[in-house]
This record gives C-alpha cells, sequence and structure tokens, in this order.
C-alpha cells in the first residue's frame, strides 16, 4: 500500500517516488547503455540528437558521407564521416568499425534521410544482427521533416 510519510524531516510520497526512481533508472540505463548513431546530417538527424540529449542528456553520432551545415549546427552530438561510396558493404564495415570503439555500449541506428531509410530495408537483416535499429518516430517520436525528404 502506498501513503504518504515523514522520515528524517522529508515528507515523501512512496507511489511518486517510486514511479520517479523507476524512470531516473530508465535513463541511467539509456545513457550509459545505448549510443545512437544518427544516419544522414539534416533536420530530422538534428531534432532527434537535441531531443535524445534532451531526454537522456546523452550525445549522439551524425554519420553522413558528406560533411554538412548542419553537421556543425548540433551541439548534442559528434560527426563521422562515412566512405564516399553508395555500397553498402562500405557503410556497412564502417558502422561495425565504429560499434567496435563503444564496447560495451549497444549501437542504436537511426536512418535520418531517405538514403539511409532505405539502406537499413535492404540490409535489415544483417544489421539487426548488430546493432538496435529504430526510426526517428520510435526512438522520440520525431518526423521526418517534409524539407529533408524532398531533398534527400
Amino acid at each position: 500500500m502506498y501513503g504518504v510519510y515523514f522520515s528524517h524531516g522529508i515528507w515523501y510520497n512512496e507511489y511518486n517516488n517510486s514511479k520517479q526512481k523507476g524512470e531516473a533508472k530508465m535513463k541511467d540505463v539509456v545513457t550509459t547503455a545505448v549510443h545512437p548513431l544518427l544516419l544522414g546530417c539534416g533536420w530530422t538527424s538534428i531534432a532527434v540528437s537535441w531531443r535524445f540529449f534532451a531526454e537522456y542528456k546523452a550525445m549522439s553520432t551524425l554519420l553522413d558521407r558528406k560533411r554538412t551545415l548542419l553537421s556543425h549546427l548540433s551541439l548534442f552530438s559528434s560527426f563521422r564521416l562515412l566512405p564516399p561510396s553508395d555500397s553498402d558493404e562500405f557503410i556497412i564495415i564502417s558502422l561495425e568499425r565504429l560499434a567496435d570503439e563503444l564496447e560495451d555500449i549497444a549501437p542504436m541506428i537511426v536512418p535520418c534521410n531517405k538514403f539511409y531509410r532505405e539502406f537499413v530495408k535492404r540490409n535489415i537483416s544483417r544489421l539487426e544482427s548488430r546493432f538496435i535499429v529504430r526510426s526517428p518516430e520510435r526512438v522520440c517520436n520525431v518526423t521526418p521533416s517534409v524539407q529533408n525528404t524532398a531533398k534527400d
């Protein structure tokens, strides 16, 4: 049974306190156990990196084949270049090397533009064996912007 009680000069509400502890533990797990790899550098990836930082206080990594103005704008993520090739194999090898650098942290791939969404669809079986694969909508309720999908 939950109730309000007084202990050591502090009033506690057991229901709220236990709920807040559970939410805090989940945020700690996400912050220390998962690292988002945002594929594609555009408005969607900036929004996801900001939302992920705001929610979990965790940095993310933006990955793209070229550096853009948006790759410099994010204060909540780092930027890594992928091979400038359209070959899926080169991209997968680069992602696997990055995952090896993360050691005990689970890499989570979030495709943030049309090219990388199609890349993930083509290679989903291989990617899911090594990575957590999520859409921007599922990670933090960010829908791809109209500008981003029209240009990519």
